[in-house]
């Protein structure tokens, strides 16, 4: 897995704040660019400090990207400025703001510091996975359909149930006709793809677990050729037919078409160890006591000069 270490990680920050700084600089003189006068240098600099690499990367990268950042820098200068000229500086709700933050950002920093240090050979974990159970790596069956629904009502099923006969009488007396199961999903089906000849324009994909499925979805994905209709299906919701118009079948993965998604799937599983891991190192032990009358004392002598303070605070 790569590592970074502290040295080099502060001279590509570097690195990536001077080349910034000399891209906003730069803007600066042209006329489709022009930065305002309280977004200088210095404060682009200070700012960008705040920033993780990925984002510094990213504006390296794209003249769009530095121009909506150095609007945005503007905004949230003019912002501070106006805030602080009618003296309404937050400092309470920003305090409020970074201690409900702190926690997270702490754990968060200090559990990727941890998966950094993780020394696995993501090619061969992986390997090994894939040939432990090859035969789970596997692109699944996709297909599309068209579906004519006749809607049944209680106490009016075999009303439902015979017209749905009938439509298949008609499909089975001229099975030549391509655009007929079209022409009567568009009259007769209840479905609310009824007024595009009942056609599904997304792909459905197989679920994992076919023989779990509703009947419907098993009853679709056992077609395979395109054409093929379904026998009638009876469902909550009526009677069904379903006509496969495309098919993708299902086939396994050779370990190359694979291995992204299973490192993926691997780095995922040692990210919730590593944070698994640190969150249990951090609960509060049951032991846990505190001096509640030396606190509440603090609490109330707090809330006193706040209210003192009036409203501003």
């Amino acid at each position: 897995m790569r590592r970074y270490y502290p040295e080099m990680k502060i001279i590509i920050v570097s690195l990536l704040i001077f080349t910034l700084c000399v891209s906003v600089l730069e803007a600066a003189d042209s006329k489709d660019q022009n930065i305002p006068e309280n977004v200088s240098a210095e404060l682009v600099q200070q700012d960008l400090l705040s920033h993780n690499t990925a984002y510094l990367l990213q504006l390296s990268e794209s003249p769009e990207k530095r121009l909506n950042y150095a609007k945005s820098l503007y905004v949230n200068q003019k912002l501070e400025q106006a805030v602080v000229e009618q003296d309404l500086y937050p400092e309470q709700r920003l305090l409020e703001s970074m201690r409900i933050n702190k926690s997270r950002i702490l754990l968060e920093t200090l559990m990727d510091y941890e998966f950094q240090q993780i020394d696995e050979d993501l090619e061969a974990l992986a390997k090994e996975r894939y040939d432990a159970s090859p035969e789970i790596y596997r692109v699944r069956k996709k297909i599309k359909i068209a579906l004519l629904l006749i809607e049944k009502s209680q106490g009016m099923e075999g009303q439902a149930k015979a017209e749905m006969d009938g439509i298949v009488a008609q499909l089975n007396a001229d099975p030549e006709n391509d655009q007929l199961f079209y022409e009567l999903a568009e009259k007769h089906s209840d479905d609310a793809m009824a007024f595009q000849g009942g056609v599904n324009k997304k792909w459905l994909i197989a679920p994992l677990d076919l023989d779990k499925a509703l009947p419907l979805l098993q009853a679709s994905f056992a077609l395979e050729t395109p054409k093929q209709m379904t026998e009638i299906v009876e469902t909550r919701q009526g009677y069904t037919i379903v006509r496969l118009l495309k098919v993708t079948p299902a086939y396994k993965l050779d370990y190359e078409s694979a291995k992204v998604n299973i490192k993926n799937e691997i780095m995922s599983e040692l990210q919730y160890r590593v944070r698994a891991d640190v969150m249990a190192r951090f609960q509060v032990p049951a032991e846990f006591q505190f001096d509640d009358e030396a606190v509440t004392k603090i609490i109330l002598e707090l809330r006193d000069k706040r209210l003192a303070e009036g409203p501003k605070r």
